[in-house]
């Protein structure tokens, strides 16, 4: 899909039907019945902006799994249709739409959405948002990590379904995953095949390329352990690749145009 020819609403509409497409295929009652009522956070699903859609270079920071998260899986459970999931589905987009523009506040992770964007803002659109926010895990278990959940296994494909929708979609050409090594057994399975570029910092910055879908990324800790040595690498890093690859869209306009 060509997303540089579509409003949000219409890139919008289609990640509505995917995901609801994945959520039909995953066993979203086992997953939730797995825990007490309350236990699991509901499926985050984000929307895109025009910002995002607008912006020169594409950007996606994804984070580890949200603390909470709209409705839980158990109001699907206990009355589980298609017309009630297709109703969920939008609830939790429609969360997002409301959460994404917020401030910051105290958090970390977003005070470090704000911090991304501004080092970047030659090259993306205006607002907070024309950085797409995603998480590698799209639940949370007791508002923490949900790899303690009896179900992790299926949240994980969940997840890896709802992301894979994402890139496809949205085609990013940066990815920042703030994600720290732990989670990089979920990463990795997300992503498949990569090459590691040079810069390598076991456990703290690991620059690679993915393969399938194709982008440039980077995984360093969580913002709230990140060192700002380790910050201001990344930041430098990210921000010289948007500049050569700003460079080289307007080299290629120009040939075009000859």
């Amino acid at each position: 899909m060509n997303r540089a020819s579509h409003s949000a609403d219409a890139i919008n509409a289609v990640l509505f039907e995917r995901y609801l497409d994945v959520l039909l295929r995953h066993p979203l009652r086992k997953i939730a019945q797995s825990e007490e009522p309350g236990i699991l956070s509901g499926v985050f699903l984000p929307v895109a902006d025009d910002a995002y859609l607008q912006s020169k270079m594409r950007v996606m920071l994804v984070g580890q799994e949200p603390k909470s998260w709209g409705a839980g899986l158990h109001t699907l459970a206990e009355g589980f249709s298609p017309t009630a999931l297709r109703a969920y589905v939008h609830s939790q987009m429609e969360a997002y739409r409301k959460f994404a523009p917020t401030p910051s506040g105290r958090s970390r992770f977003r005070q470090f959405h704000d911090r991304l964007h501004a080092r970047l803002a030659v090259h993306v659109g205006p607002v907070r948002n024309a950085i797409l926010w995603s998480n590698l895990l799209c639940m949370s278990r007791k508002r923490a990590s949900p790899r303690a959940a009896l179900e992790i296994e299926r949240i994980a494909a969940l997840s890896r379904a709802l992301l894979d929708v994402q890139f496809e979609i949205l085609q990013p050409q940066l990815v920042v995953f703030t994600t720290g090594s732990g989670y990089d057994l979920f990463l990795k399975q997300q992503i498949g095949e990569y090459d590691t570029l040079p810069g390598l910092k076991p456990k703290q910055y690991w620059p690679f390329i993915a393969r399938h879908p194709q982008f440039q990324a980077w995984r360093v800790r969580h913002p709230r352990r990140l060192t700002r040595d380790i910050r201001n690498e990344l930041l430098d890093s990210i921000s010289a690749v948007a500049h050569l690859r700003a460079q080289e869209q307007t080299a290629d306009r120009r040939a075009g145009a000859d």
